[in-house]
């Protein structure tokens, strides 16, 4: 399992140019997907998120976050046991 991070901007969760390894890092390649934790955190500002399909990931962390998830008509949902 990899934590992604959203990191400012506004953008749909599928975007290749918004997530991160690490709070404030890098640009990877691959938004958080099932086997993956997404965080939304201090760092990704008062973006507006949009859940631009169903997805399904591992956990979600909101904790500093400020902007806003916008799910429309998707979902997220968890693969998470514990």
């Amino acid at each position: 399992m990899a934590t992604k991070y959203w990191v400012g901007g506004n953008g749909n969760w599928s975007s290749l140019t918004n997530w991160r390894t690490t709070s404030g890092g890098a640009v990877i390649t691959t938004p958080a997907g099932s086997s993956d934790a997404a965080v939304l955190d201090a760092n990704s500002s008062t973006s507006v998120v949009t859940v631009d399909s169903n997805i399904t990931i591992q956990t979600l962390t909101c904790t500093g976050f400020t902007g806003t998830l916008a799910f429309g008509t998707n979902t997220i949902s968890l693969n998470s046991t514990g």
